[in-house]
């Protein structure tokens, strides 16, 4: 079984308008329409040192990963805006005549942030500048919504079961896990993955976005990115907005990653096999029971059979450069990300599935009695006690069914 191959192609010229982004899954998903914008926002005033709004001062947020500016003016009050900015570090710059320029450094911002920064300017020259770095992380004052971004450092760090990075859902408060949170192969396993209960509401309610956009099968999440290939996610276990209030449950943003304007590569190889595990509490108690025979080797294949699992992948990312074409450093970017799951040793075969003929269909099982007596039908109608506790039918004469008993609507 083969996990989808995922490739983006990041456009994004800094200005404010969207940035297109185009994805190619190899897989089918039936997805709403609407969606959620990943991206964040900072908004903020620009004061003189007296305290008053300065008006028509460019403020800019730089990229310093991909180059990328994003560029807003203040208005009459000194308030400025900029919106759509991928998750990511920024530096926030700004300057205007009479005074330092300013410059904030290592801005942090995550998946649906909504920041406010305010800039203080000091009054001087413009080749003059004031820096202002290693700041706490900001906290969101323009909405009330309770979650946690597990952001890229967690993800490459922490311990991943089955390589899925959604497994790390349940370090956002009150989300627990109902089915296999180890699964070995959570990649594939949506089902698993899916089985979340955020505050005590029913596994199945929880709504999963990949980069806003709703990725849902049934209750399912219809798709798990290679971990790799996520970036960060958030989520969001109460007093969400309507944007995500699909779901009573609770959501779950990934915001996958995007290229930069150097060249990037990963690979990776997982194995796991029954030797690498060891048995659990009632697989050993049954290994050591005497009266199932002594501990061999034979015993242990029985208890913890051939169980191998292969995971592989790669991601690439960089930016678009067609030689004397086109350079796409600064404003179009690409990633391709791949993640394969093999298992070698599980047992293949056939499945055969039977429905009934057209005699059966009529009440007609006398055929059944040639295979053995256990197919014999008996009349539920003639159910009458018997010795020792027990009850006794009588059978259908011949095995057929009379066609006054059958019910038209189940056939």
């Amino acid at each position: 079984m083969r996990a989808p191959a995922t490739i983006i192609l990041d456009l994004n010229s800094g200005s404010p308008k969207m940035p297109i982004r185009l994805a190619l899954t190899l897989f089918a998903c039936a997805a709403a329409v609407a969606a959620q914008d990943p991206r964040g926002r900072v908004s903020g005033r620009v004061l003189d040192p007296a305290g008053a709004a300065v008006p028509n001062i460019e403020v800019t947020a730089l990229n310093p990963a991909t180059g990328v500016r994003t560029v807003s003016k203040t208005n009459d009050a000194g308030v400025y805006e900029l919106p759509f900015l991928n998750p990511g570090v920024y530096t926030l710059l700004a300057s205007a005549p009479g005074f330092r320029s300013y410059e904030r450094t290592n801005l942090e911002v995550r998946v649906a942030d909504r920041l406010t920064v305010d800039i203080s300017l000091e009054v001087g020259q413009v080749t003059e500048s004031v820096t202002v770095s290693g700041q706490a992380s900001l906290l969101e004052t323009s909405t009330a919504s309770v979650g946690r971004v597990v952001d890229t450092k967690r993800i490459l760090e922490l311990p991943l079961p089955g390589g899925n990075a959604l497994s790390l859902s349940r370090l956002a408060p009150g989300v627990v896990n109902l089915g296999a949170p180890n699964h070995p192969s959570l990649g594939p396993a949506t089902e698993v993955l899916s089985s979340l209960s955020v505050n005590g509401v029913r596994s199945g309610n929880i709504e999963f976005t990949v980069d806003g956009t709703p990725s849902m099968w049934g209750t399912n999440a219809a798709y798990a990115p290679p971990a790799d290939m996520v970036a960060e996610f958030k989520v969001q276990t109460a007093t969400y907005d309507a944007s995500v209030g699909r779901a009573p449950g609770g959501n779950v943003n990934v915001v996958l990653r995007s290229g930069t304007n150097r060249f990037h590569s990963t690979f990776h190889f997982f194995h796991n096999n029954q030797h690498l595990q060891s048995l659990d509490l009632f697989q050993r108690q049954q290994f050591y029971n005497p009266v199932t025979g002594p501990p061999t080797k034979e015993k242990e294949k029985t208890i913890n059979p051939l169980n191998i699992l292969n995971r592989y992948g790669a991601t690439f990312s960089g930016p678009v450069i067609l030689p004397k074409v086109y350079d796409g450093r600064n404003k179009t970017f690409w990633v391709y990300a791949f993640e394969g799951l093999t298992r070698p040793g599980v047992e293949r075969g056939n499945t055969f599935f039977t429905v009934p003929t057209a005699g059966q269909r009529r009440g007609d099982f006398s055929e059944l009695l040639a295979v053995g007596a256990i197919y014999q039908i008996y009349d539920p109608l003639t159910t009458t006690p018997a010795a020792g506790g027990r009850f006794s039918r009588q059978p259908f004469a011949g095995n057929v069914i009379p066609q006054s008993r059958l019910d038209r609507t189940a056939l």
